[in-house]
């Protein structure tokens, strides 16, 4: 083959591999940006999800799962953190063990940590299973946690005066009823009207009046 021919195929095959169907870039854009959403959001889930349900097998679960006090120590953490996160805002029985953590992972000493990270757990284990036990709701079990702050009140007896109030309570709500005036007034007065007369002698008027403002929080929480 002389140069000339040789150059004319070179040319041809040039020209048929300039001018093929080239791809759509975009669609690979299109991937690549879904392919990256798709990572920064299992990070995301992993990030506040635990990977372990906080159950009584939870404890088991991790001393089988994770061999070394920092691993074990790290997931505890994780777990806690998400599962007082979800439950302090509208349970105040959370918010004693939101500080109460904080204060834990302050600690230097890792047994030590481990330690309280441990007993921790086993609160929030006990009260889960305790609402459940109770037959309450979470709503329920959080304006129970409210009153539990100013009265020593049996168990059967608070349950049975958050059940009777909270059935009123309920009348009164509906979607978006935090945002009409003549709605919150009924439910205040409803929540007041019912703390007033079971608490006002024991307690005081202060006390009572602090109380019921917790209880109504909680049940705007709630439905929101």
């Amino acid at each position: 083959m002389d140069d000339y021919s040789w150059l004319l195929s070179v040319n041809i095959t040039y020209n048929q591999w300039d001018n093929r169907e080239k791809p759509d870039l975009s669609t690979y854009e299109a991937k690549t940006k879904q392919l990256i959403m798709d990572r920064l959001l299992v990070g995301r889930v992993e990030r506040l999800i635990p990977t372990i349900e906080m159950n009584e097998d939870y404890l088991k679960t991790v001393e089988r799962e994770y061999k070394t006090e920092d691993d074990r120590i790290r997931e505890m953490k994780k777990a806690l953190q998400h599962h007082i996160r979800l439950n302090a805002e509208s349970n105040p029985l959370y918010e004693t063990l939101a500080q109460r953590l904080e204060e834990i992972l302050k600690e230097h000493d890792k047994i030590a940590q481990l330690r309280d990270l441990t007993m921790l757990v086993k609160e929030v284990v006990t009260l889960q299973k305790r609402r459940k036990e109770m037959g309450v709701s979470e709503e329920e079990f959080a304006v129970m946690g409210a009153i539990r702050k100013y009265t020593d009140m049996d168990d059967e007896g608070l349950r049975a005066f958050v059940k009777e109030m909270m059935k009123k309570v309920k009348e009164k709500v509906f979607p978006g009823w935090q945002r009409k005036v003549k709605a919150v007034n009924e439910v205040e007065e409803t929540i007041f009207d019912e703390c007033f007369a079971r608490f006002w002698k024991e307690l005081g008027p202060k006390d009572t009046s602090r109380m019921s403002e917790e209880i109504v929080r909680i049940v705007a929480r709630f439905s929101g």
